[in-house]
């Protein structure tokens, strides 16, 4: 958005009376004057004193809140003000600011209802959000459950069911995140499953993704076995969609390396599916059907049940890569253990 030359305040009373004029401006019945004076306040942000900013940032949601139907001119200025304040800021009070459930959540409400610039001004501001939640979350591990506690999840599990890939992205890196509390853990996979249930095919790979993320995580592979997810997964294997397909058959490679998850796929139905994967043009499915299919082929209780799949060239060539990783992955940790302390921490630019 193009700014207006303006003069910038100098002082600290010039900053607090060019405020209260915005603050004024804003509480009148002039759309006209409202556009211009956001527009203005845009491009003094980056100048503006942090106790300022955080008076403006309420202003600006609540500008936003009152959008009637589709994004005006006034709604984009205020969110591409929001934006700045947000994204070029690392302040820790700032940060925290935005963060709170119900500036989220305003957020998440309006992005719905917004449309054009309005609305990749907003995805940026969640992006912000997202990522000062996750730089507070991450200096200080107390704040994980507070902020979970405070309502996050559900306001982040919406972002999923949109169709922005970047919203999708967002709620990922929080989950992640939140989900190293085990009762997080619980709440984000029930909303996951509830999504995995949806008719919206976007949302369904989205949710998967973040389960295929979370399958990693030692406390969540007991809590997606617990939530009931496993058999959705397997069912969805059939999904017309292929990144369902690719991230589902990635989620059930990761949780086939551990013999309850195994035993809870073979029942759901999951071998026959794998097997039939392993001719699907998809390069990705193919690699994760076939690594799954290794998982169950090393199992005794499972190994009989492959006999189909021994013969098919796709698994034997996931056997000799994974015979190839293996080594090389047993190689690196005999080497490292036979290297000195010295040699670890040695500094070859010093040499």
């Amino acid at each position: 958005m193009a700014q207006p030359e303006s003069t910038y305040p100098s002082t600290f009373s010039e900053w607090n009376a060019a405020f209260l004029s915005y603050e004024n401006v804003i509480s009148s019945n002039s759309d006209e004057l409202k556009l211009e004076a956001t527009i203005k306040l845009g491009g003094q942000l980056h100048r503006a004193p942090k106790h300022l900013l955080l008076l403006t940032v309420p202003i600006l949601v609540r500008i936003l809140e009152d959008l009637p139907g589709a994004s005006g001119p006034l709604q984009e200025a205020a969110a591409c003000c929001l934006k700045r304040v947000i994204c070029d800021n690392e302040d820790h009070e700032l940060a925290t600011l935005v963060c709170e459930p119900r500036t989220v959540a305003s957020l998440v409400s309006i992005l719905s209802r917004s449309d054009g610039r309005c609305q990749k001004y907003l995805i940026k501001c969640l992006w912000g959000a997202a990522c000062n939640a996750l730089g507070v979350i991450s200096s200080h591990v107390d704040f994980i459950r507070p902020v979970a506690e405070a309502g996050v999840i559900p306001l982040y599990a919406e972002l999923l069911r949109g169709t922005e890939q970047l919203g999708w992205e967002i709620a990922e890196d929080v989950f992640c995140v939140l989900a190293v509390v085990e009762a997080n853990a619980v709440e984000i996979v029930q909303h996951l499953v509830r999504i995995l249930r949806e008719d919206n095919a976007e949302a369904r790979a989205a949710a998967a993704d973040v389960l295929w993320d979370l399958s990693s995580y030692k406390h969540s592979i007991s809590v997606i076995h617990n939530s009931g997810a496993i058999p959705i997964l397997v069912q969805l294997l059939g999904d017309q969609n292929t990144d369902v397909r690719e991230n589902v058959s990635g989620a059930i490679a990761q949780l086939s390396y551990r013999g309850v998850n195994r035993s809870a796929l073979a029942d759901a139905g999951a071998i026959p599916c794998l097997i039939e994967m392993l001719q699907d043009e998809s390069e990705e499915l193919r690699d994760n059907a076939g690594e799954s299919l290794m998982n169950f082929a090393e199992d005794p209780i499972h190994h009989e049940r492959l006999s189909e799949a021994f013969a098919m060239p796709a698994f034997q060539n996931m056997q000799e890569r994974m015979v190839h990783i293996r080594a090389a992955d047993h190689h690196m940790v005999r080497s490292l253990r036979h290297m000195s302390i010295e040699q670890l921490t040695r500094d070859p630019v010093l040499d």
